[in-house]
């Protein structure tokens, strides 16, 4: 498997921020669907992003767009979590998908153009195979936005996937944990 160096600010780091790659490595989306620009938190089985709503998203309307569309925005940080278990653990993002969802509940009916929203995901239990996660949207000024409780089903793992390390499972995976902590597997 290909090794990618250590994250600035990563654990044993003197850093008191944590540095990340690309949204774009991490998650296995692409524009105009890619709405998350960036992660700002990651710790095994939890991740923090954020992303403003663009006139070039294809389902704002008038400015506007529908506060569902945080679930998938929600799945979005879930994807760059564990992007950045893959990334760490030095495979390739695994593929999956939200095949339901719970519970979810709106606190403010739409998104607006131009305001910026973070995300949060935190792994509520899983297996390789599949995960629970809840998560949450908040205005930039701590507003909720949403919530959500969502099962995703993980696809197969990449041809470069090493035995033992479960990249991009919903589980927090002992290989990795030791990776992002600087220890070895």
């Amino acid at each position: 498997p290909r090794r990618r160096p250590r994250l600035p600010g990563a654990p044993n780091d003197d850093a008191m921020t944590q540095t990340f790659p690309a949204i774009t490595e991490l998650v296995p989306h692409q524009a105009p669907l890619l709405a998350l620009e960036e992660v700002t938190s990651w710790e095994l089985g939890q991740a923090r992003g954020k992303l403003t709503i663009r006139d070039s998203n294809p389902f704002v309307h008038q400015g506007e767009l529908n506060t569902v569309m945080s679930l998938d925005y929600m799945a979005q940080c879930v994807a760059a979590g564990l992007g950045m278990e893959a990334y760490i653990s030095g495979v390739n993002v695994r593929v999956g998908m939200v095949i339901a969802c719970r519970k979810m509940e709106i606190s403010q009916p739409v998104l607006r153009v131009g305001q910026t929203y973070t995300v949060q995901a935190k792994c509520v239990r899983g297996t390789d195979a599949i995960s629970h996660y809840d998560g949450e949207m908040h205005t930039e000024g701590g507003e909720l936005v949403a919530t959500c409780t969502r099962t995703r089903v993980h696809g197969e793992k990449p041809p470069d996937s090493t035995c033992g390390v479960a990249a991009g499972s919903g589980g927090a995976s002992r290989a990795a944990a030791a990776r992002a902590s600087g220890g070895r597997a």
